[in-house]
Formats: C-alpha cells, structure tokens, sequence
C-alpha cells in the first residue's frame, strides 16, 4: 500500500545529544551556565518523548490502515483515492449547537475515543451481534438504537429471513482497534449482508465474515438484493447516515437495479451514500454523523454530489 506522510517527526541526532550531554556535565562546577544548560537538555529531552510518541501513533497508523477488514493481498490495495475515501483527511471541528445528553463521540473516525459509551446487546428482535469473543459491541447511544430499531423493523416485515448481524462497532473506551483504521469514535459498524437461504453466522466465529458475496467479480446467487437495499433505504432515512461502504460489485448492482428510479431523491440518496470500496464484499461498513450531543466529534466531509454509477 502506498500511503503519501507529509511530515516525519524530527528526532535530535546522537551527536547532538552526546554534545549536549558533555556540555551538562561540564558546567555543573559553573554556576553562571550550569542552569542553562540542564533548562536545554530538559527541552531536549521533553522533544524527544513528544517525538517518540507521535512515531508511535504513526506506527499505529499504519499498521491499523494495512490491515483494515482483512488481511489484504497485492490485488487489494488502496490507490490513494480509496484511502482517502477510507481514512478521510481530519478538517477539524464543525461549529454545531450541542443538545441536552451525554457526550459519547469524541474526535475523528480514525483518530478519536468513545466515552459514556453504549454497548449493544448480543441479540434482540431482528439483531444479533456476532464475533462476541472480539468485545467490540461499544457505540453511541443513538448508534444502538438506530440497530436495535432498523433491525427490529425488517425482522418486522420479513419474519422468515435471518436477523440483522452486527461484526465489530469499537472498544469500550474507543481508540485504535486491531485490523481497523476507523471504528475509533463508535459511529462505525461493520454488517452482514442478507442472504437468500437465511443463514445466520455461529457468534462464537471470531474469525470474520463467513461469506464472500461477489465471488470473481460477479455478485453472489444468495445475495438478497430486496432486503440490503432495504436497509440500505431505511438507514438513510434517519438522516444519519455519513457513508455506507459496500463492494464496487454491489454498487454497480444498486446502480442497475434502480437505474429508472435514481431521478427519486431518496433513491438518489442512498445511491450516493454507498460508496465502493475493497474488502467489503463480505459485510458493508456503515459510517454514522456526529450525534448533536457530542460537540468534540468531528466529521468526515459528505460524499461527492451525484448517485456514482
């Protein structure tokens, strides 16, 4: 993966501290430098530790972004573009009025904390939260509902069909969690696709997402088109919905499939909302907005204008 850093941190050379070092000891029996010199090398030595850190948020960077989702080969790798799309570029903080409530999300998707944080249940009516043993269940409360409710409703309307199974959301403090570069302020969820034949995945499988539902390049038989575009529909609804990310396969089947509709603007909508992306053709990646109770969250920009097919 190529991945462009504009600025390294700046680590004082050995020498330089060597130097500095000799420098110290020498003016301890000199009253008149001695103080200034031990103020320099505590400058010096406060530069390297704040150096040290960012080398070490970095690293964590870089390794969460390598392994998003999966475990990417060659053929998998982000162009700049996807990263981006991804990743996003922090803008800072939005000026927004903030609502009675607890303060949940903190910060950027890929650089924030959760507090106060939700968890949700391992099952309910329509939902059921899979790979339990990861602990990653954490989210805003209105991130909760929101499942808990759109689950509730298609289950509703389709009784005979599997729940709504949810994969990783965060940690329970929020931060960097393994194999993601997001899913750092509880506003995102990673979600099951519906299948025809209504399999439910064990949730004791902490391995992953069981079923790959664009095989080749060609969108699987058991890929239930009626109920992941109703999903799709009825998350956007909320208004809340920042990005849902699905496999380029998927979009391009929502972009045949409701080709005479797309002049709608709620079909419009969720057209642009889904956003093709690799390693999502086992799950689809939901990206929920700031909740108006979290005035340190800060936001990724919206999707381009236009459905994108």
């Amino acid at each position: 993966m190529s991945i462009e850093i504009h600025e390294l941190p700046r680590f004082p050379s050995v020498s330089s501290i060597g130097r500095l070092s000799g420098r110290v000891n020498e003016g301890r029996g000199s009253s008149q430098n001695g103080s200034n010199l031990l103020a320099h090398s505590s400058l010096l030595e406060s530069d390297i530790v704040m150096s040290a850190k960012k080398l070490g948020i970095l690293l964590v960077l870089l390794f969460s972004v390598a392994t998003e989702a999966t475990e990417w080969d060659e053929k998998d790798q982000l162009t700049p573009a996807e990263l981006n799309e991804l990743i996003g570029i922090e803008k800072g903080p939005v000026e927004k009025s903030q609502l009675p409530g607890i303060e949940q999300a903190i910060g950027f998707f890929s650089r924030g904390d959760l507090i106060n944080s939700n968890s949700l249940p391992s099952e309910s009516q329509g939902l059921l939260k899979i790979m339990q043993g990861r602990k990653r269940a954490y989210a805003t409360d209105d991130v909760v509902k929101i499942l808990a409710d759109i689950a509730k409703s298609i289950s509703r309307d389709c009784p005979n069909g599997e729940r709504l199974q949810i994969g990783d959301i965060s940690g329970a403090g929020g931060g960097p969690l393994g194999r993601h570069g997001s899913h750092q302020n509880g506003l995102d969820v990673d979600i099951a696709y519906y299948r025809h034949n209504h399999k439910e995945q064990n949730p004791d499988n902490n391995l992953g997402f069981d079923e790959d539902f664009a095989p080749r390049g060609k969108l699987s038989l058991n890929f239930d088109s009626d109920r992941n575009g109703e999903v799709f529909s009825r998350l956007i609804q909320t208004g809340r919905v920042n990005r849902i990310f699905v496999d380029e396969v998927i979009k391009k089947h929502f972009c045949l499939k409701w080709k005479n509709q797309d002049s709608d603007l709620k079909v419009a909508a969720v057209l642009r909302s889904l956003r093709p992306l690799k390693n999502h053709h086992d799950h689809f990646h939901l990206r929920l907005t700031c909740p108006p109770t979290s005035p340190r969250c800060i936001e990724q920009e919206p999707p381009p204008v236009g459905t994108g097919c």
